[in-house]
């Protein structure tokens, strides 16, 4: 599991984890912190404790891989975001978009944007979550089209889980959410 890896380095891992909070138990099951380069974090931390109005410390906490990912990249991708005016508390409830590549990222964003039928959704407040689940969400389109079926909701397409999903296309009827009603209805009137 920490092949090539310096005692030292391992060391300075565990001992960032731990002041992040991670409980021991926690460091085994998320194996790959002992893998970070220190310098990561440490640079987040210290160059940008705040990002987005969250702590960095516990989105770390909460999304463990942000401790494995590079600063710059952490930069170039909350660039990114901004650039298509994603609002800092839509990024809050999406951490984890910091897992991929800013290229990833920027793809993803335009392909929803060039899309007649997916660029209704760039204002909505779970965005993110549908670049993060974009090949599912994609797949799962290109079948409703199949079928003819319509008025897919976000959490449908992306990340609903797949009894949701199933449930939607045996049925074949409207089952968008009260909150994806209510968030159409204030952006549009």
């Amino acid at each position: 599991m920490v092949k090539n890896k310096s005692f030292r380095v391992i060391h300075e891992n565990i001992a960032l984890a731990e002041d992040l909070g991670f409980e021991r138990r926690k460091i085994l099951k998320y194996g790959y912190i002992l893998h970070n380069y220190p310098t990561y974090p440490k640079t987040v931390l210290n160059d940008f404790p705040n990002l987005a109005g969250v702590d960095m410390r516990i989105a770390m906490r909460q999304y463990p891989k942000l401790m494995m990912t590079s600063p710059k990249n952490i930069l170039k991708i909350y660039g990114i975001l901004k650039q298509f005016d994603i609002a800092d508390e839509v990024i809050r409830k999406q951490m984890n978009v910091f897992h991929m590549s800013p290229e990833t990222v920027q793809l993803r964003l335009e392909g929803i944007q060039s899309s007649s039928d997916l660029r209704v959704l760039l204002k909505h407040p779970r965005i993110l979550s549908l670049v993060v689940h974009h090949n599912r969400a994609k797949s799962r389109l290109s079948f409703l089209q199949q079928l003819q079926l319509k008025c897919a909701s976000l959490i449908i397409l992306g990340t609903g889980v797949n009894e949701d999903f199933d449930d939607y296309v045996r049925e074949g009827k409207d089952i968008n959410k009260d909150k994806d009603v209510v968030t159409f209805f204030k952006k549009h009137f």
